[in-house]
């Protein structure tokens, strides 16, 4: 009889070089659906005739991508083994656009230290969720963990 084996799960957990592709598609995928929800988001604004704020989200998104893809790649981490990478990397995305965005707007003077501070929430949360979800949705289709073996 022939057993069928875990494709998915052993294409993901059993060779350092698809732990690669994995790290590197949970970064694309969750950063796609972020990209969605700052475009919506940004079109409701824009939808409302305001569009200094429809271009602050979509400048602070692309401020957060270029600044985790880019200190990815800088140093290496894109290529690693171990997803997700550390959550340092995230915070400095935040950090980098929340900064930005704070000299988009106008504020009082403590805005800017508090979207600085929100934009590092912002990464933090982005990375628990990359780390989190991903385990999840795994458990969902069924996988088991590695270095479960199947009864």
């Amino acid at each position: 009889m022939n057993q069928m084996t875990d494709f998915a799960w052993d294409l993901f957990y059993r060779d350092d070089r698809f732990l690669v592709y994995r790290g590197r598609l949970e970064i694309v995928a969750s950063l796609t659906l972020l990209g969605l929800g700052a475009v919506v988001a940004a079109a409701v604004r824009a939808f409302g005739h305001h569009w200094a704020q429809a271009a602050g989200i979509a400048f602070t998104f692309l401020a957060y991508s270029l600044a985790l893809i880019g200190s990815l790649k800088v140093k290496s981490a894109w290529r690693a083994a171990q997803p997700p990478p550390p959550l340092g990397y995230f915070a400095l995305a935040g950090s980098v656009a929340g900064l930005l965005a704070s000299l988009l707007v106008q504020h009082p003077p403590f805005f800017f230290m508090a979207t600085t501070a929100s934009g590092i929430l912002f990464g933090g949360a982005h990375w628990l969720a990359i780390r989190q979800l991903w385990r999840a949705f795994m458990h969902l289709l069924g996988q088991r963990p590695p270095g479960a073996r199947a009864a």
